[in-house]
């Protein structure tokens, strides 16, 4: 969605399932038993639910973007049979355009996992372990363009 030139922004949602017939990988991991199983089972990397949502405000030369994800949690458990705990993660990110010139300096800061969410991606699963997501990260950045971007009439800036 748009609406007008200082406000954008979107969201979606998706459901999905993957399953696998039988065990072909990783197979030093399993017994005998579960080997012989060709059945159908979840996968690990299936995850149910996930969305996100986001929005970009603008005014002049200043930027403030930020966006929300949920995750309902991918599978675990010796048969993919649980959830790991489903999360929430908000991102949040501002940026100033200094025009000095044809030369737009813009600088920024990211801040990743805003609220410090503690979650689990993965827990002891035999495969990989356990994994978790990243905490909260602060990034500042600058971006200084390699040509000089053209000039378009009624903008302001130097010819």
């Amino acid at each position: 969605m748009r609406v007008g030139p200082w406000l954008s922004g979107f969201a979606n949602m998706s459901y999905g399932f993957a399953q696998g017939e039988g065990i072909s990988s990783a197979k030093f991991l399993f017994s005998a038993a579960d080997l012989a199983n060709t059945g159908w089972q979840t996968l690990d990397h299936a995850q149910t639910l996930t969305g996100n949502a986001g929005a970009t405000l603008r005014d002049g030369r200043f930027t403030l973007s930020g966006t929300v994800g949920y995750a309902s949690g991918l599978r675990t458990g010796p048969d993919n049979n649980a959830h790991v705990p489903g999360h929430v993660v908000t991102d949040l990110s501002a940026q100033y355009t200094f025009l000095p010139r044809a030369y737009p300096v813009r600088v920024g800061i990211d801040v990743v996992n805003l609220f410090d969410e503690q979650y689990a991606f993965r827990i002891a699963n035999g495969f990989v372990g356990s994994s978790f997501g990243a905490p909260r990260s602060v990034y500042v950045t600058l971006s200084i363009p390699l040509a000089a971007e053209p000039h378009h009439e009624g903008e302001g800036g130097v010819k």
